[in-house]
């Protein structure tokens, strides 16, 4: 499930909450620092976000694919980051992708949590084969 937060850091530091995406670009021209936060994002989402901000359209795909290697890219207006972050928790490994959009005045996150069952299999070691050992016979 998809869910975004939207913030306005003054050029004092401060940061405020802001509850639209346009209300965020409008914010953006007074000055300051914008961050866009989302979880779970979809294409749709993400693609809004290609024109105002000039991100690039296949790195808004790289932050739908599951199957992504760490990387970064350096555009004209923008630095885009993705890595994966791995947690181990009751003999469960969870893989997280985490992307980063870093402008002159924004900063774009994306965060999604558990790869697809494809990826996951990639990523899983391949099962120990099993080796017949024969028995030795009781010494005497």
């Amino acid at each position: 499930m998809s869910e975004s937060k939207f913030y306005h850091i003054d050029i004092s530091g401060k940061l405020a909450s802001i509850q639209t995406l346009d209300e965020a670009f409008v914010i953006s021209k007074t000055g300051g620092f914008i961050w866009l936060s989302y979880c779970e994002p979809t294409l749709d989402e993400l693609s809004l976000l290609k024109e105002p901000l000039g991100l690039h359209p296949l790195s808004i795909e790289d932050c739908i694919d599951d199957i992504q290697i760490p990387k970064i890219d350096d555009f004209p207006g923008n630095t885009f980051i993705l890595f994966n972050a791995f947690h181990y928790s009751n003999k469960v490994l969870a893989i997280e992708e985490v992307n980063l959009f870093i402008g002159t005045n924004f900063l774009v996150t994306t965060i999604r949590h558990g790869l697809s069952e494809k990826a996951s299999r990639r990523l899983s070691p391949p099962a120990p084969a099993r080796v017949a050992v024969p028995r030795c016979p009781p010494l005497t």
